[in-house]
């Protein structure tokens, strides 16, 4: 169905990036929905603040594709609660490639993915909804990807990597192959993992 334009659902700076990627796609955008932002032209980016949550009473779901603007720093089921509830009312968040990202024909991106720019993504990967994999992170061959995640900017995964829901992976970690990470981990930037994660830990390496 055809939509007449797209409504992104928070401002802050992970919106920023979304923005940038839906220009260089040549989409078009209504304007941000934030309810801590005031109404009118957004103070850095060149689009309009619609208002908070209650305008999209208004909205008819047929006409108008959602994009979740909400970025993360540590887990959070923030992404995931907002995308469930809007859903309910007949929306639907609408999947960003950005022109310069790598994808293999064999690679499975589901709905509501946001892939940044110069990102990589190898064959046979499945990555599920709601995932941001961030600016220039690579994912190789195989790896399995659960919903809600966030890979930073830099991150990269070795073959075979899985992931379940709300994992956050930070700037410029590391992981090697055939790794395996719980619900809810935490993976500080800069980290190299070289064994499996539990659900909902932290993980950082312990420092001399």
């Amino acid at each position: 169905m055809h939509k007449s334009g797209i409504i992104i659902i928070g401002g802050g700076g992970h919106a920023g990036v979304v923005i940038d990627s839906l220009h260089a796609l040549g989409k078009e955008i209504i304007g941000i929905c934030d309810p801590n932002l005031p109404v009118g032209k957004h103070l850095q980016y060149p689009v309009e603040v619609l208002g908070g949550d209650d305008i999209l009473d208004g909205v008819d779901p047929a006409n108008i594709a959602l994009i979740n603007g909400i970025g993360s720093v540590k887990p959070s089921t923030i992404r995931s609660e907002v995308e469930t509830n809007l859903k309910a009312k007949g929306f639907l968040f609408e999947t960003v490639i950005h022109p310069s990202s790598i994808i293999a024909d064999s690679a499975i991106i589901k709905e509501s993915v946001q892939i940044m720019a110069g990102v990589v993504v190898q064959s046979y990967v499945e990555i599920s909804s709601g995932t941001i994999i961030n600016t220039r992170t690579s994912v190789d061959h195989h790896c399995k990807i659960g919903p809600f995640n966030h890979l930073a900017p830099g991150v990269t995964f070795s073959g075979n990597v899985c992931t379940s829901n709300n994992v956050h992976v930070g700037t410029g970690a590391s992981v090697i192959e055939n790794i395996q990470i719980g619900a809810g981990a935490f993976i500080r930037a800069g980290e190299i993992v070289i064994k499996d994660v539990p659900t909902a830990a932290r993980f950082h390496t312990k420092k001399p």
